[in-house]
Order: structure tokens, then sequence, then C-alpha cells
């Protein structure tokens, strides 16, 4: 990634300079964190789009951060969590058509760690455990010796 920033992205800024004819570039990416992007941020050439888990102000220089909008996504409560995988139970194209029964919810909420899109994640890791004809139970033995299979 380092060797893209200090090499390449200076390239595609400057060529999008000269030519401009497609409007403003894009780049996605993470940790992109450098005075190289400044100009073309301000400029309005590069939109820095990233995720992350943790605090950009690690990640990115001060003057470029203080040029973007920063939107921290907090955790979502039990409930909101507990929620969100009933629909999928219920909702999903795939998952509707298995008999799922949540158990037990404990290691799924404490794994996904508020975030959505790891519950979720981790739901279709449990679920695909299964054999496809097979019920569905989801416990917290079940879901701790998934994530114990998947890590190891």
């Amino acid at each position: 990634m380092e060797s893209y920033i200090t090499e390449e992205l200076p390239k595609l800024v400057q060529d999008e300079w000269n030519v401009g004819t497609n409007g403003m570039k894009s780049i996605c990416g993470h940790s992109m964190g450098g005075y190289i992007l400044l100009n073309a941020v301000e400029k309005g050439i590069v939109t820095l789009i990233g995720a992350t888990t943790e605090n950009p102000s690690f990640e990115v220089i001060s003057p470029l951060l203080s040029r973007c909008q920063v939107y921290v996504l907090k955790e979502l409560s039990k409930d909101e969590l507990i929620a969100i995988v009933e629909q999928a139970i219920r909702e999903d194209v795939v998952l509707k058509k298995r008999k799922i029964t949540l158990k037990e919810s404990e290691a799924l909420l404490r794994l996904s760690g508020g975030d959505a899109r790891k519950l979720l994640n981790l739901l279709e890791l449990v679920v695909n455990s299964f054999l496809p004809d097979a019920d569905v139970e989801i416990t917290n033995v079940k879901v701790q010796e998934i994530v114990q299979e998947k890590i190891a």
C-alpha cells in the first residue's frame, strides 16, 4: 500500500488534474494518511472514502483529516442485534428456507461487537456449518465451536 501511495497515486492525481475529463475520481481504501493526497483532496480531484474500526486520527494526518467528514458508528444494542438476527432468519432468501432456532444468542452478540455486518456474517457461518437439510439450532457452544474452527 505504501508504494502505491508514493509512486502510483501521484501519477493518477496528476493525470486526472491534466486531463480532467472524468470529473472527480474516487479512491477507496484505508490508512491513506499522507501529504501526497492533501492537495488533490483540497482541489476536489480525489475523494477519500474509508472505513475503519479504529480512530482515523491514528491513521490519517491531521491536515487531511480536517478536510474530511468523519462519521462515528456506535455499537448496536442487544435488542437491535437480536431484531437483525430474527429479521434475517425470517426474511433472508436463503435463511428463510431453513428451520433455524435461535436458542441462545449471547455468543453471537458478544462476538459481533455490536456490528451488524459481523453479526450477519457470523450467523451465516454458523448456519452453513450444518448440513443443508438439517434443522439449525444456534447455541452459544455451537457458535464458539464454529468460530474456533475457522480461526484455527
